[in-house]
């Protein structure tokens, strides 16, 4: 996410009801259906503003001070010449990441079929799936192992950032890394691009959005430089050696380095007293309010705890309800 101007756009993401609007607008279908959907797209990302009103009323009329529609729509990647032909001449950002990073990003959300969706998206779009028929065989291959599946996919997607490329089409490319390491100087590249002054002031998006978005992400948590190489602390040398021999002529274009030039990304665990890494509290069993009891007794030890000594435990170690756990959730 990036920072969003005060009251002159509006952010239309997938759980949104996105796409079948713009399915609609594709299909040529009549106007009304269209509005209709479009109506039903704003109610629904007034849920995600923490000041809706600013940006949409209720009834899914937007406001008089919106000036701007943003799609959050990365399964229009393969749409480029339906989004020329269809939408008058449309401003597109795209934006592209180290595919092992990406790679490790799908991982992390692995109970969605990513891999399974992309390829039905791509099998119905004939000309994606002539160009990249290697890939899709890579991809059919049951041999095929989840992580090389998701570079094949990530690199599909990254190369099609050419079908952009047409006279109907503003189109700017945005790395992600250069989005968290430099915000405001890629962010004045953005507003020249979308006709806004540069140097417009952009609201921070923790203050203007609110709730989850896909894949489990927190529309207000800061954006931050730690997402960058997290490949280093999940993927093995192996599995980064097969990321890099499917994708390494699209990295090497976008001038990515097979070692870092930055330091390292902080280890995850890190931040957490060392002993808690290795002493975690496991609350398992039945869901619900018997975890969260489990959560409410705990929540104010570990809050205490200095890392040094905490109450009732001579080690060290935070003071563990395993009983509490036990009555509560039954024993594992």
């Amino acid at each position: 996410p990036f920072p969003t101007r005060r009251s002159s756009d509006l952010l239309i993401d997938e759980p949104n009801g996105l796409y079948p609007w713009v399915e609609t607008i594709i299909a040529d279908q009549d106007d009304d259906k269209v509005y209709t959907l479009f109506k039903r797209c704003c109610q629904s990302a007034r849920k995600n503003l923490a000041k809706p009103d600013e940006k949409c009323h209720s009834n899914g009329k937007l406001s008089d001070s919106v000036t701007h529609l943003i799609l959050k729509a990365p399964n229009l990647t393969y749409s480029a010449d339906k989004i020329a032909t269809h939408f008058s001449k449309p401003i597109c950002i795209f934006m592209y990441r180290d595919i092992r990073d990406v790679v490790t990003s799908m991982g992390k959300v692995d109970w969605i079929p990513m891999v399974n969706n992309q390829l039905k998206r791509i099998k119905n779009n004939v000309d994606v799936a002539n160009r990249f028929k290697l890939a899709v065989a890579a991809l059919e291959d049951p041999k095929t192992q989840p992580h090389q599946a998701r570079a094949y996919i990530a690199k599909i997607k990254t190369d099609l950032r050419d079908t952009f490329d047409q006279a109907d089409i503003r189109k700017l490319e945005v790395g992600y890394e250069n989005l968290v390491r430099s915000p405001d100087e890629c962010l004045d590249r953005i507003w020249r691009h979308i006709k806004l002054p540069a140097g417009t002031s952009g609201s921070d998006h923790t203050d203007v959005m609110r709730g989850w978005g896909p894949g489990l992400t927190y529309r207000q948590s800061k954006v931050n430089v730690r997402s960058i190489g997290q490949w280093q602390q999940y993927l093995s040398v192996d599995q980064e050696d097969d990321v890099w021999e499917i994708a390494g002529t699209t990295l090497h274009n976008l001038n990515y380095s097979r070692k870092l030039d930055s330091a390292p990304c902080v280890p995850l665990w890190d931040s957490l007293p060392s002993e808690l890494t290795h002493h975690p509290i496991i609350a398992t069993g039945r869901g619900g309010s018997g975890t969260r009891g489990v959560r409410r007794t705990t929540a104010g030890r570990l809050r205490h705890h200095s890392g040094r000594r905490a109450a009732g435990n001579r080690t060290g170690h935070p003071p563990t309800p395993t009983r509490r756990i036990h009555r509560r959730c039954g024993t594992p």
